[in-house]
Order: structure tokens, then sequence, then C-alpha cells
């Protein structure tokens, strides 16, 4: 059992260029092996779609060649001031252990049009002025922005389409680690959950440990009703029908016919506002909508007034849709709220701490919230003294 709060997709990414899955990783490693200075194009953009491993080739490629890695992404760095300070001597300065470096810019695609003006110019002067291969990442461009942006990239920068994982790969790998992990596994189980993925490993793999946490044997009865993420394309459906019209008739039945809790489609339309909505006003109009939808889900938590529930699709819909003194152009390939990510990710953890509570609790004829004081002394000997961690590792799973 694992002590440690590392998530699955950080603990079992690839450490070298062999245990990558997929065809592009040749050319990424060829492209940094022959990279020199003077060529025309000194970057690299990386494009596929989320969970196909992009950043994780460009990772196994730097520990394959020994370079040190300068990372960020477009939620970390946006803005051209931003850009020049983290990079500013970070390209200028000789590292000490490692052959060189490699600059990753992450989910380039995140820049968006307004607030990040000037951002793509910057990276262009970054990878020119670059003494080291840079190489960025994204998803898709579909907005008629980004496609601006990509072809001002696309002037410094090669292009290398990471393709989406096939079923095969990904059931390999969740394979792979479920027998690190202990777990066994029925073949259809892993089916199951690469067809619910839809090409995407780090989410796999982020269902396979939540179905996991406290099991020695996984069986197609606990996953059989894996919900399919056809939802989030419903919820991208019903998002483009609210930013996109300014009829509130129209916008009123966008999320009636969704599989969706009230929390997470409000999350969605939170996440997403200041995406679409250009103009602070805007955006200012309609986060206040949200913000009046969240108080009465909240009263719907506490008090259980689930008459309140009408309202607060109809202040997520019509509310947000009539926020805006305009339409805008274009299509965003909408995010998936951050909040629920990191909700996901600690609920994987509790889960994994509450079941080691109860072994060990158990064991020690304690209550869990007792055991879970000597978590500090257990992570201790897990590092100090392997043999002995993993006899207690054996005592536990007895």
């Amino acid at each position: 059992m694992v002590m440690s709060g590392i998530e699955w997709t950080e603990k079992y990414r690839p450490k070298n260029i062999g245990d990558v899955v997929g065809n592009e990783k040749g050319k990424v490693l060829d492209w940094v092996r022959c990279w020199k200075k003077n060529q025309p194009k000194k970057g690299l953009l990386l494009m596929g779609p989320a969970g196909c491993g992009k950043t994780s080739m460009v990772l196994a490629v730097a520990g394959e060649l020994g370079l040190h890695v300068i990372e960020t992404n477009a939620s970390d760095v946006r803005t051209k001031k931003s850009l020049c300070e983290f990079f500013g001597t970070g390209l200028s300065q000789q590292t000490l252990f490692q052959k060189g470096k490699l600059v990753l810019f992450d989910e380039v695609d995140g820049i968006s049009g307004q607030r990040d003006r000037g951002a793509p110019q910057e990276i262009v002067k970054i990878i020119s002025g670059s003494n080291y291969p840079v190489i960025l990442t994204a998803n898709v461009f579909k907005t008629a922005g980004q496609k601006t942006r990509l072809r001002t990239l696309k002037k410094v920068c090669a292009v290398v389409n990471v393709k989406e994982l096939g079923r095969v790969d990904v059931v390999n790998v969740l394979s792979m680690i479920a027998r690190k992990e202990g777990v066994s596994v029925e073949e259809r189980v892993l089916s199951v959950i690469a067809r619910n993925a839809n090409g995407d490993l780090r989410s796999a793999i982020n269902d396979l440990r939540a179905h996991s946490v406290g099991r020695k044997e996984l069986k197609y009865e606990d996953v059989r009703n894996l919900s399919f993420r056809d939802a989030r394309q419903e919820i991208k459906q019903a998002l483009t029908i609210v930013f996109k019209t300014g009829s509130a008739d129209i916008a009123g039945d966008a999320f009636s016919n969704i599989d969706a809790e009230a929390d997470d489609v409000l999350q969605w339309v939170r996440e997403n506002v200041p995406r679409e909505y250009k103009k602070s006003q805007d955006v200012m109009r309609a986060m206040e909508y949200v913000s009046r939808a969240d108080v009465f889900r909240g009263r719907i938590t506490t008090r259980q007034y689930w008459g309140y529930l009408y309202y607060v699709f109809q202040l997520l819909s019509v509310g947000v849709a009539v926020s805006k003194d305009e339409k805008y152009s274009g299509v965003l390939d909408y995010h998936f709220p951050s909040r629920i990510a990191m909700m996901a990710q600690s609920r994987f953890k509790r889960a994994s701490d509450d079941a080691l509570c109860g072994k060990l609790g158990a064991h020690l004829h304690v209550s869990k919230h007792v055991a879970r004081e000597y978590f500090g002394l257990l992570s201790l000997i897990e590092e100090k003294k392997p043999l002995l961690w993993r006899e207690i590792q054996g005592a536990l799973e007895a």
C-alpha cells in the first residue's frame, strides 16, 4: 500500500523514452538531439488531444539525454511581462550537473487573446534567442484567435502531431500499473476503463486508482456502471448554447437534458466564463449570476430546499447568456473545471488514507483517528528503513 500522496499519473510517468507510448517519441528525440542554435526553426510544437502523453514524452526525452527541464504552462505564465521575468535568467545560466537545458512551455493553447496580448510574440522572441531547445505543447487550436496564435508560433516552430492513444495501448499501461500496485484486475475491467477514457491515458489512470483504493481485486461488477465521458461533451454542447445565444428562451433549456449535477454545471460555467467573454463587464455580470446560483445551491445543501434547483439552472443558463453585450465569434474547447479535478485527486488520497487507517487501527487496536497520528512515523520508516517498511506492509496486507 502506498503511503505517499503521489498521484499514479506522476508515479508512473515514463522515466525513459522506451517507456513512452506512441510513435511520435522518435521524432521528438531526434529533433532535440539534432537541435542547433542557428537552425531556422528553433522550437517544436507538439499538438494532440488531452491525455495523449505530450508532456510525458518531453520529460522522458530530457531524461534520456540528461537535460535539465525549465517548465511552465499557460496557467502559470501568461503575460509578456511574466514570460520575460520567468525565462530571462533561466535561458542564460549554465547547469551544474546536466549536459544542457530543455525549455517546456506546456498548454500554450491556454493563452487567450485579450488578457494575454503580446504573449505569443514574446514566446517567438524567447525561442528565437534561446541557446537551448524549446518545446511547446497544445491540445487543439480551434478558434480564430487560437489559429492566429498558431500561425505566429509556426514561424519559429516545427510541428509534430501527437495522435490519440489506442485502446490497446491504454489497456497495456493500466495492466502494468495494476500489476505493480498488487491489484488483480480482470481484463475486461481494463477494457471498460480504457474505453471510458476515450484515448485520455491520464483519465484512465485516475479511474483505475479511484476504483482500486482499498482493494486487492477489481472485478467487472465494480466498474460496469462507469459513466462514459460523453457527459463532458453534453456539457460542452450546452455551454456553447449558453455562451453563443442572447435569447433567454433558447438558453433556458440548455441544461435541461444533460446528465450532470448542479454543482458540476456551476463549476463548468465558472471555469469557462472568463475564457469565453472578453469584455470585463460581461465577465463581471456573468460571474454575479454564477455567484447567485451558488447561494441557491448552498441553501439546497444546508436546508434541503430542492425547489431552488430550478433557479440554480436558470441563473447559470439564462443569467449568464444575457450578461454579454454581444455574441463572441469562434468556438472554444471548453476546459474541464480545475476545482473538480483537484477535488477528485483529493478524494483518491482521502480514500487511500482512510483504508490505511482502518488496517493500521485494527492492528494497533485503536480508532482510525488515532491511527492517523502514526502516519508521520510510518513515512519516516518508509524512507529510512525500507526493509522494515516492507515487513509492516506485509503485516497490514495479511
